[in-house]
């Protein structure tokens, strides 16, 4: 296989493996609607999309460190078993691109705890889902009040109920 054969399955795998997961495990609703629709090819500016992902970057990182360490006529069978690993660093980037802009308590100071139960929503569920909880995961966000139409503060005020504390520390095996 020719280096851009390879890229180019790199890339397929990432995607069907990507949209498998938000099918998945993103509640259904609107950001979920709108993250499957740039996946798609009905997508005019699907590259744009995938870019901003980091889809195109983590093929060539992909490509890039397994191709110095097998020989080409085996890459094309590892290339499934980065997959997951790949999804983890888009999902990564997702939650430390959230918590940037998020975090700036200017930009947006009404709806700082809105924001900040949405951060640590997303930060608990992927800790749960790498725990390998794929329903807790997935319904963290469905048990959340992110509309901030009422208060979930706990009687003291000080943290909400909706936001669980720090997680514990996880281990992955």
């Amino acid at each position: 296989m020719n280096t851009q054969t390879l890229l180019d399955s790199a890339t397929d795998m990432m995607l069907q493996g990507l949209e498998d997961s938000v099918r998945a495990n993103m509640p259904h609703g609107p950001y979920r609607d709108f993250y499957l629709w740039g996946l798609s090819s009905d997508n005019s500016r699907q590259e744009l999309w995938l870019n901003l992902l980091g889809v195109p970057q983590f093929a060539n990182l992909t490509l890039g460190l397994l191709g110095k360490a097998v020989q080409p006529n085996s890459l094309g069978e590892l290339l499934s078993y980065s997959v997951p690993m790949n999804l983890y660093l888009i999902f990564e980037v997702a939650s430390d691109d959230l918590a940037i802009q998020l975090s700036n308590r200017t930009l947006w100071k009404s709806d700082h705890y809105q924001r900040r139960t949405l951060l640590t929503t997303f930060n608990q569920a992927m800790v749960e889902r790498l725990r390998g909880r794929d329903y807790v995961a997935t319904h963290l966000y469905e048990r959340r009040d992110l509309r901030g139409g009422g208060t979930n503060r706990s009687p003291s005020g000080s943290w909400p109920d909706c936001v669980p504390g720090p997680p514990e520390p996880i281990s992955i095996r």
